[in-house]
């Protein structure tokens, strides 16, 4: 068997892009991947995910009059890293970067864990990419411009929340007599408000549910909050980006107002959202009926149809969809294609959520 040979691979990567195969440089790349950028190529910043890292090339390639092309002058593996020395070549609207970049790739696990680019003429690459944001394409929905809003539900958006829920539901109705696995309890209730959930355990045991057995349920959730809730991996630097951008941001969720704040708090996002918490209690109909927001936009003072959504339930994103709303549907945890055919524009890791709200 030969050894591995990662600058081979490498090069095999770039080979397959120049005709469109990007699989090989996905695998090359680790699903966490770092990827720090110089100054304003591609726009700058560090992106973080190998989903950000794609969403973003997808944005250039549409941004540039067309897509940048990269010539592989030389590859060197030395231990944990590979070195190439490229040739880039870009152009937008009169602007060209021909460009000589070294590019240093770390390694782990026979994959790309960090990456840092170095150009020999910095501020030519900068003055190609310096209308960046502002020129990105128009968005989807007829170009409807700049977001007024970017709305994300709560349970499995911001906080990952719903395993350990469903593992709390299945726990504690053994105590009703009914035997309902965790994977059972997310298949019946995800999407749902706690008034339908407790109208369909009534049905299916055949009589109201004890206030007691209520009260011990709500507690059984908020120990198992203090206890092991996290937030969604990457959601924090997505939150920061929107921030930095001025992208004004709200909360909608189908739980009640007291448990969203609650969940927050617990992972140190409330300063994020402030007061503009909104749910389903606020509204005559909760999702999929677009009330909740359209309740939302209207508090906020943003046009439905310059807002996005961010979900992760089918019965959301039709409520999206029917607000008018452009939505990206999260399917780490979910069925992406559910989510695709509800109307969601589907990712898969919130490190690549800001580079899909610019692409589309």
């Amino acid at each position: 068997m030969e050894p591995d040979d990662p600058g081979r691979r490498l090069r095999a990567a770039y080979d397959a892009l120049a005709h469109g195969d990007v699989a090989p440089m996905q695998a090359f790349l680790d699903p966490a991947v770092v990827y720090h950028l110089p100054g304003r190529h591609l726009g700058g910043g560090t992106l973080r995910g190998r989903d950000a890292v794609f969403a973003r090339l997808a944005a250039a390639a549409a941004w540039c009059d067309a897509p940048p092309a990269v010539e592989v002058v030389a590859v060197v593996a030395v231990a944990a890293f590979v070195v190439s020395l490229e040739r880039l070549r870009a152009r937008r609207a009169g602007r060209t970067l021909d460009a000589d970049v070294s590019v240093v790739w770390r390694l782990a696990g026979g994959r790309c864990i960090e990456i840092w680019a170095h150009f020999a003429d910095q501020p030519a690459c900068d003055a190609c990419w310096e209308e960046w944001p502002s020129a990105l394409p128009p968005r989807a929905a007829g170009g409807a411009g700049p977001l007024d809003l970017v709305i994300f539900d709560c349970d499995g958006v911001l906080v990952d929340s719903e395993r350990l829920v469903n593992r709390i539901e299945s726990e504690c109705l053994g105590e009703l007599g009914l035997t309902l696995g965790p994977d059972e309890a997310r298949a019946l209730f995800k999407g749902k408000t706690v008034e339908e959930m407790v109208a369909m355990l009534q049905e299916r045991i055949g009589r109201p549910l004890h206030a007691g057995w209520i009260y011990d349920w709500a507690m059984a959730t908020a120990r198992g909050f203090a206890h092991e809730l996290r937030e969604v991996a990457d959601v924090r630097g997505a939150l920061d980006a929107l921030v930095a951008r001025g992208v004004p941001i709200c909360v909608a969720s189908q739980s009640p107002r007291a448990r969203v704040e609650l969940v927050l708090r617990l992972t140190d996002l409330a300063h994020f959202f402030g007061d503009r918490i909104y749910t389903a209690s606020m509204v005559a109909r909760g999702k999929p009926a677009p009330d909740l927001f359209l309740h939302a936009a209207a508090q906020c003072g943003a046009r439905p149809e310059h807002c996005a959504v961010v979900e992760d339930s089918p019965s959301g994103v039709a409520a999206a969809r029917a607000a008018g709303m452009r939505v990206f549907g999260y399917a780490a945890d979910e069925d992406e294609d559910a989510l695709a055919a509800a109307g969601a524009v589907v990712f898969h890791s919130m490190a690549a959520l800001v580079d899909a709200l610019d692409g589309v």
